[in-house]
């Protein structure tokens, strides 16, 4: 797993120099389902796994509210970055993970979880903390892509860009960070979530429940 502190870095420096630019308008469509669909908090902990090892755990709680006569929200994308700062050999490195999860439909007036798990072996390996340094999260709700709150992210990502940076960091670790659905917490009866878009779903038309 290669650190991706430079680019990282990088990208966020030339966002504090050259700034940010105004921010276009939404569509009426965005604007609604931005009302709609938000995060609500982001909670980071540990969690035992069923067969033995602690599990770093991210719980993103988002919020569905109705719009008008729209009760439903469909097919809302979850996708969170998150990336800590380590000591590797007296030098410091940063290491970026990231996943999605997308959820069929979801009802106003509820309060989903997405959740998400990083295994044992990585946080043994590099030391992590419970929280990590910093974290940023994108919604699209029915292929729409939803403007970030302050909710979305951490404090010290201060900027839409800064966001945007994050979120594409982390490739070279695709496939660490784990949805739910696909964790050793996917039916665990104590961790509600709601029913999930299978990641082959458009080859196989099939979708999968986490309980």
């Amino acid at each position: 797993m290669k650190s991706c502190l430079q680019p990282f870095l990088l990208s966020v420096g030339l966002v504090c120099l050259l700034g940010v630019g105004p921010a276009r308008a939404a569509d009426p469509d965005t604007a609604a389902l931005a009302t709609m669909v938000s995060v609500q908090t982001v909670n980071f902990g540990s969690a035992q796994a069923p067969g033995g090892g602690a599990w770093g755990e991210v719980d993103v709680e988002l919020s569905i509210k109705p719009v008008g006569s729209r009760q439903w929200a469909d097919r809302v994308k979850v996708t969170l970055a998150i990336a800590y700062s380590v000591d590797e050999g007296g030098k410091t490195s940063v290491k970026s993970y990231r996943a999605t999860a997308e959820a069929v439909s979801l009802e106003a007036g509820g309060s989903p979880h997405f959740r998400f798990y990083l295994p044992p072996e990585v946080i043994k390996e590099y030391k992590l903390k419970d929280t990590a340094d910093y974290y940023g999260i994108e919604i699209t709700v029915g292929g729409v892509k939803l403007p970030p709150t302050k909710k979305n992210a951490s404090s010290k990502l201060d900027t839409p860009d800064k966001l945007s940076h994050l979120l594409a960091s982390g490739t070279e670790n695709n496939g660490i960070l784990l949805p739910q659905s696909l964790s050793p917490f996917a039916h665990d009866t104590n961790k509600s979530a709601p029913s999930f878009v299978r990641a082959e779903g458009a080859a196989g038309g099939a979708a999968a429940s986490a309980e």
